[in-house]
């Protein structure tokens, strides 16, 4: 009996230990511990100028809540040091900023450090569903990505290229949220013989577009669960991510790829879902 009493002790101490362990590194390490994310695409559709070509991916800034200039600049430089050809934003520059309205020099705090964001072959943004919360927000949004050179897309595509006329084609949906989505306006023109990249702020949106397909379609939005449990899922999944939350995964011939973003939201910790920047290298062999 005293030893089945001990035994019991023992891994009630351990339960407690690991408990604490996890929540310390969630608490104050994981929220900092930034990864690097790469991922190689090789398709025969990849024209040879586009061989080789970096885009960085980056989404749910989140800033004026957790995210401060001292966080956030040691990702810029990160971003920077990585050196990519082409970055994209997906959405989300604030934390309900209705609630908490980002001031002047928040505002213009945020912009200095995005404009620092090399890439010499273009800066694109999507809108989040926190930067359409009202007409103001939106505002604020346009203000800052414009001024920091980043350009922004909604419902419609282009071609990204690397010097040359061939690349590969970039569809950029609003997101299903509040965005007004239009998928056949932003799918005007293209074909399937060119590599496609399709990007919206809210992966969900992947079950809507039917015919209209892409090679790769990456979104954020989630914060990938930001409390994950292995063997249990996510403790909390937002509308515009219900049917797909985190990680990789094929949804038909489109493979759906969602980052962890880089901000959290209602408690700043992380469980099992770091943040992180996303760089896809692309090549045709």
């Amino acid at each position: 009996m005293k030893k089945l009493k001990h035994i019991a002790i023992t891994i009630f101490i351990i339960l407690i230990l690991t408990s604490l362990f996890f929540y310390y590194d969630a608490r104050f390490k994981a929220i900092h511990r930034l990864d690097i994310r790469f991922e190689l695409i090789i398709n025969e559709k990849v024209p040879d100028s586009f061989n080789n070509t970096q885009i960085l991916i980056f989404s749910d800034i989140y800033y004026n809540s957790f995210m401060d200039k001292e966080r956030f600049e040691k990702i810029v430089d990160t971003i920077n040091q990585s050196q990519p050809d082409i970055v994209i934003f997906l959405g989300d520059l604030f934390n309900n900023p209705t609630i908490n309205p980002p001031t002047a020099q928040i505002q213009e705090e945020l912009m200095m450090l995005l404009n620092e964001i090399d890439a010499p072959l273009g800066k694109f943004a999507i809108y989040g569903d926190q930067d359409l919360q009202s007409q103001t927000t939106k505002q604020i949004f346009d203000s800052i990505m414009t001024q920091a050179n980043f350009e922004i897309l909604s419902n419609t595509n282009l071609m990204l290229t690397n010097h040359d006329n061939l690349g590969i084609r970039l569809i950029a949906l609003n997101n299903i949220i509040n965005g007004n989505f239009d998928i056949d306006q932003a799918y005007e023109n293209t074909d399937n013989k060119t590599y496609t990249l399709a990007i919206c702020h809210t992966p969900d949106i992947i079950d809507y577009l039917k015919n209209n397909v892409a090679d790769l379609f990456i979104s954020g939005h989630s914060l990938g669960g930001q409390i994950y449990i292995p063997f249990y899922g996510s403790l909390v999944k937002m509308d515009g991510a219900l049917n797909y939350s985190r990680g990789k995964q094929k949804v038909a011939n489109t493979l759906l790829d969602i980052t962890n973003g880089l901000g959290t939201t209602k408690y700043d910790l992380r469980l099992f879902t770091d943040p992180e920047i996303v760089i896809y290298e692309f090549s045709n062999q």
